[in-house]
């Protein structure tokens, strides 16, 4: 990986690309699957286009977990891959919902919580989706909340966010030439 992607991202300044979406991760307390879909995701546009100016981020639905950083376990099952979370805590906000050109939902509770934060706003629904169905991931709605388990639920989620990211990297067509 070269450089250490703490350098990199945690006081990176996000421009607004021209080719390359503004994608925001989305669970519930922002402290295991959007924290890793973002490093997953950081890592992989990084190494595909050779570039780190582009906008993500990651949130909750809920502000239980604001201002800490993910959970031991999944920074743990990250580093073990190679990937870095460097996000800290926060809640979705209404101004997300303006930046990001894509809002992914983990799971459908996710989706509804937003929905009853921010009702039904056209801009909302026309960005909001399910990381899995976003993802084309045909036989499966939601990625699994690993919290509550062993080791062994956050190696799966984050096999499961790594196929996500390669497929929605390939619908949203980034690629080398997207630079």
């Amino acid at each position: 990986m070269g450089e250490h992607p703490e350098n990199t991202f945690t006081q990176r300044k996000l421009k607004p690309s021209l080719s390359i979406p503004s994608v925001l991760f989305v669970c519930m307390g922002n402290i295991c699957r959007s924290p890793a879909a973002e490093a997953i995701w950081l890592h992989k546009v990084k190494e595909v286009t050779g570039s780190s100016d582009f906008d993500c981020d990651s949130a909750g639905t809920i502000s239980y977990h604001a201002g800490e950083k993910a959970d031991h376990r999944m920074r743990q099952a990250l580093a073990n891959r190679g990937y870095f979370s460097v996000s800290t805590a926060r809640q979705i906000q209404a101004a997300d919902v303006q930046r990001f050109d894509h809002i992914l939902a983990m799971d459908r509770s996710n989706v509804e919580m937003i929905y009853q934060m921010f009702g039904p706003d056209p801009v909302l629904q026309s960005k909001l989706h399910l990381f899995c169905d976003f993802a084309g991931m045909q036989h499966r709605r939601d990625i699994p909340d690993p919290y509550y388990g062993g080791l062994h639920g956050f190696t799966m989620v984050i096999d499961l966010l790594e196929r996500g990211c390669d497929q929605i990297m390939d619908r949203l067509n980034i690629c080398p030439a997207t630079r």
